[in-house]
């Protein structure tokens, strides 16, 4: 008699569902980070543009994978979405691509002028 939950009879209990777990965890880092950049406080602003500029490179480099001809086996992808996630983090703290930076800029002048438009 199996007892187990159908989801926890396969090899690697959850690994089907891992990736929209995933995303949605990053869906709501994201709002968080949205909520952040409406602050006035400057560390949470350029935190925000940081975890911004990461969801950004993160999904040009989902983008760029689904170009490639060579097959991926589920476990596979999840591993290299994981590390595409990893390495996108790295870059945007490294400011590799300084959108972020221009980001908190814009964000740090909008609230400067204290109307909520974008300064030219």
């Amino acid at each position: 008699m199996n007892v187990l939950p159908p989801s926890m009879n396969t090899p690697f209990p959850g690994a089907l569902d891992a990736s929209a777990l995933r995303s949605e965890a990053s869906g709501k880092s994201f709002e968080q980070a949205l909520k952040k950049a409406e602050s006035s406080d400057e560390s949470e602003i350029t935190e925000a543009c940081e975890q911004f500029e990461s969801y950004f490179i993160q999904m040009m480099l989902k983008e760029m994978r689904k170009t490639s001809f060579a097959p991926m086996g589920r476990e596979e992808a999840i591993f290299v979405d994981m590390l595409d996630e990893e390495r996108a983090k790295g870059a945007a703290k490294s400011q590799t691509f300084g959108l972020a930076d221009m980001m908190a800029k814009q964000l740090k002048r909008q609230g400067a002028s204290g109307n909520g438009k974008i300064d030219n």
